[in-house]
């Protein structure tokens, strides 16, 4: 029908095309769903040599995927599925227990997706969202939303379906409304494909709010210092702040000696600008705990220092990088601790409190006119304070700020080891950097950072920052180190995390963590030659996959070259896995 290129179709044909083709995408997948519970059938019982072995620690159980009301099947089934699916084992796990909840408890929305009347992705969508119910609120569910489950937005079904299910089963909604209000963590998401960590927090109120005002503090005394970004760039810096407390408070304390200190200006411009911004030139009144109040006037008798303070030197080079601080919009703290939510009035979160000393009244700066179009139109790139602000510093006054930031690190960490107590500074982070030699002579190029991703070499300098660091020799993974023993030794096991950072079943998708196990691909014999615990006899592996290689019958691995492992699934389809990835061998 194509064979002869698009250049005939006009725009109703081609639009003709493209629902035909979905059509038959949604018929392909419900033949997938169909051979998926006829699978499952197939495995509604262990297998015959498996039986006597299931009350072995880590043997093959009965599992129900789909919920109540749905037959148990071997637990193993999902690993061969996924594999030959190109899907995780987990992966493999849910879409069984999709299709089996569909057709054993969602008869309705079952029978119109077999009519072709429905689209499978929002049958199984409806499935599982249903899991946790009971046989008999699944039910409910399926009654009140066969009607209109291909008639709405994918939006509007979930807000449908949300509602039904809390009216099937109130006690269960009750019960998840109360554990959500329960749950307090923090997370840190892995890292983007640009260095970058998003870090959610759900706490207090008080405590969110607490330090949101830290934030802002440490924010403006970068921005005394003269760093030049904008408020929300400023902010995250400060995360890295307030992970060293006495860093945090040599900042703050240097901050406030150059409020109330100012270099003298000859530009009288910049001066009447700084002060249109920064009517008392002192530092915010939050009170982050490690800021003092200055008396009224905004001066003091006695500066606060540590030992080995910088403030005196950072005085006297503070002229040059006085800069106008951006505008207060851009942070995405939640004050109500609600990860990914937003303020009810529709603001950012990370307000901004003008400048206050007591004793004097600081006039809040009018920001629309300051910085106009914010939340308006697109400015010209020209005109747009931020562009600027970037133009506002030379690479060598960046350079200069560099040198006082570390050098504010460097007393605070003096301050640390010298005190008492010895206390301040946080435990030590190891980074295990892998690099080429070339990226290593020339500073160009991609290197990649045990559990935080690829990175551009020159965001080490951001990543390490202005901080103490050590350097250990390198790891050579090339070497081979075994012992004539069952337990894994410490560096065995390192070398090996290192090596092989994901795990090596096919389709694997967990990274290897200190929590991983490590799986001897020659199973361990204690009667056997010696050196079988080794970097080359071992693999990462999760505990369910370890599980199915040592337990699951007909499974077998075989080694097949350096860090290249060949798998063979019960049924006789085989894959490679190295390094690359699985690749199906036929």
């Amino acid at each position: 029908m194509f064979d002869d290129g698009w250049d005939d179709f006009d725009a109703a044909a081609t639009l003709d095309a493209a629902v035909e083709f979905d059509a038959e995408e949604n018929r392909a997948a419900l033949g997938k769903l169909q051979a998926t519970l006829h699978f499952a059938d197939l495995h509604a019982a262990l297998p015959t040599t498996s039986e006597k072995t299931t009350e072995k620690r880590g043997g093959e159980r009965l599992v129900v995927y789909g919920g109540d009301g749905c037959p148990a099947i071997a637990e193993f089934a999902a690993a061969e599925l996924g594999v030959l699916l190109k899907m995780s084992s987990g992966a493999a796990a849910n879409y069984i227990g999709e299709a089996l909840a569909l057709r054993h408890r969602l008869p309705r929305i079952w029978a119109k997706t077999l009519n072709g009347q429905t689209v499978v992705w929002r049958a199984r969508a409806v499935a599982r969202a249903c899991l946790k119910l009971s046989a008999e609120a699944a039910a409910l569910v399926d009654e009140r939303v066969v009607a209109v489950i291909d008639t709405l937005s994918a939006y509007r079904l979930q807000k449908i379906v949300d509602a039904v299910i809390k009216e099937a089963d109130p006690d269960a909604a009750r019960q998840a409304a109360e554990e959500r209000a329960r749950e307090r963590g923090v997370w840190v998401q892995p890292s983007d494909d640009h260095g970058t960590k998003t870090i959610w927090v759900k706490a207090s109120s008080g405590d969110v709010i607490a330090i949101n005002a830290s934030l802002n503090d440490v924010a403006w005394a970068l921005s005394e210092l003269g760093d030049p970004d904008s408020l929300s760039e400023r902010r995250a810096k400060a995360i890295g702040w307030l992970a060293d407390p006495l860093a945090a408070y040599e900042l703050l304390t240097a901050a406030r000696y150059l409020a109330t200190h100012p270099a003298p200006t000859t530009n009288d411009a910049d001066a009447d600008a700084d002060a249109a911004q920064h009517p008392t030139g002192a530092a915010p009144a939050h009170g982050s705990g490690a800021a003092a109040d200055l008396p009224p006037g905004g001066s003091s008798d006695a500066e606060p220092q540590l030992p080995g303070s910088p403030i005196a030197g950072l005085a006297e080079d503070a002229s040059g990088v006085k800069l106008h601080r951006p505008g207060a919009t851009g942070a995405e703290l939640s004050l109500s601790g609600e990860p990914g939510t937003e303020p009810a009035d529709g603001s950012s979160g990370g307000e901004w409190d003008p400048p206050e000393v007591p004793g004097e009244v600081a006039e809040e700066p009018d920001w629309d006119a300051l910085y106009p179009g914010d939340g308006q139109e697109p400015m010209d790139p020209v005109r747009c304070p931020a562009v600027e602000i970037r133009a506002a510093i030379d690479p060598y006054s960046r350079h200069q700020l560099a040198g006082k930031l570390a050098m504010i690190k460097n007393a605070a960490h003096t301050a640390g080891i010298s005190s008492a107590s010895g206390a301040g500074r946080g435990g030590r982070v190891v980074l295990y950097v892998h690099i080429t030699d070339e990226t290593l002579l020339t500073g160009e190029g991609i290197v990649r950072i045990e559990d935080h991703g690829a990175f551009i070499a020159a965001q080490l300098k951001e990543l390490l920052g202005h901080d103490q660091v050590v350097l250990k020799p390198v790891i050579d993974l090339n070497e081979h180190i075994d012992v004539n023993a069952y337990e894994i030794p410490t560096r065995i096991r390192e070398r090996v995390r290192l090596a092989q950072p994901v795990e090596r079943f096919p389709y694997g998708t967990a990274e290897t963590s200190p929590r991983t196990d490590l799986d001897h691909v020659q199973p361990y014999d204690p009667h056997g030659p010696p050196g079988q615990t080794s970097t080359t006899n071992l693999t990462p592996a999760t505990r369910f996959h370890h599980r199915v290689k040592t337990h699951g019958r007909g499974w077998r691995v075989q080694p097949a070259g350096e860090g290249v492992l060949q798998w063979t699934t019960p049924n006789g389809f085989s894959f490679r896995v190295d390094r690359t990835g699985t690749h199906r061998l036929t």
